[in-house]
């Protein structure tokens, strides 16, 4: 029988200057989400919960990804832009075959408020050891990204 891979959720908090609170008060500012570790995971799937866009509000998700949790690249063609239209649903990314140790999200609130209640994140274990890798020309790839929405 084979054996079935377990999620484990990531705790992620959607300002990471301040990590007692799960959900982001409505406001135009940008804000970054803590960064998560995938050392020893090979998939991570994130979903984020819109709350209230205030009418004429956009702004946009960007996932980042990082070898240090110090400097941050955007993760080509992860992101998604968001209207007052999209007002309390859920984005989410499916992130496979992670080349990075740290991935994080970027919030770019550009107009009017919005708030975010909330996002999840839940890990997949990779089956076999982990080997952190620290040549450059390895950590070159982008993983694959799958974007979307819904009410």
């Amino acid at each position: 029988m084979a054996q079935l891979n377990q999620f484990q959720i990531v705790t992620v908090f959607p300002d990471a200057t301040a990590p007692t609170t799960k959900a982001l008060s409505a406001g135009t500012t940008d804000v970054n989400s803590s960064a998560i570790d995938l050392l020893s995971d090979m998939q991570l799937n994130i979903i984020i919960d819109l709350g209230v866009v205030t009418a004429t509000g956009t702004g946009t998700f960007k996932l980042q990804r990082s070898n240090d949790g110090t400097t941050w690249a955007d993760i080509t063609g992860a992101s998604f832009a968001w209207t007052d239209a999209q007002t309390l649903q859920k984005v989410a990314f499916v992130v496979s075959q992670c080349t990075h140790r740290y991935v994080r999200i970027a919030i770019d609130r550009n107009t009017a408020n919005t708030a975010i209640s909330g996002i999840v994140a839940l890990a997949l274990p990779r089956n076999q050891a982990v080997t952190q890798v620290t040549t450059a020309n390895q950590n070159a790839g982008q993983p694959v990204v799958v974007a979307g929405t819904w009410a």
